[in-house]
């Protein structure tokens, strides 16, 4: 069983969009009942518990936003920056620098040692590992698989 992150809970809304159009970054056409971007400078890409701030387009983001634990971005572009988050949710999208971020990674069966702490694991090492348990050729990856046999 593996999880591809973890989760953080949410208390907090953070509407990236408002600054932007506040500072000209962000030509907008707030007339309908959704707003329309028309044009920008530079704009907030959401990604969760952080935004790409963009300049021009990708693959380069001038700068990256992280915020702190339980602040998550939010696509509104009027009224308060901040907003509390109703109810409980998690969510992911957050610096992996956060320990609750982190994935989990469980294997059991034939040729995988009981018991056994690997500690932190780079993700990118599961894809071999498990073709490695099941004796499959995995030619195109990277990084080398976890020691799992006991």
């Amino acid at each position: 069983m593996v999880s591809d992150h973890g989760f953080l809970a949410l208390t907090h809304s953070v509407n990236l969009f408002i600054p932007f159009l506040e500072a000209g970054l962000i030509q907008a056409d707030t007339t309908s009942k959704t707003t329309v971007i028309k044009s920008w400078k530079a704009q907030p890409w959401m990604a969760g518990g952080m935004a790409a701030i963009m300049r021009g387009g990708l693959p380069d983001a001038a700068l990256l936003v992280v915020l702190t634990q339980g602040y998550y971005t939010a696509p509104g572009t009027s009224g308060a920056l901040v907003t509390l988050t109703p109810g409980t949710r998690d969510s992911h999208g957050f610096s992996p620098e956060f320990p609750e971020m982190h994935s989990s990674f469980f294997a059991i069966g034939a040729g995988v040692a009981q018991h056994r702490d690997l500690g932190q694991i780079d993700i990118r090492q599961i894809a071999p590992t498990i073709a490695g348990i099941l004796s499959v050729q995995l030619p195109s990856a990277k990084t080398a698989r976890l020691n799992v046999a006991p």
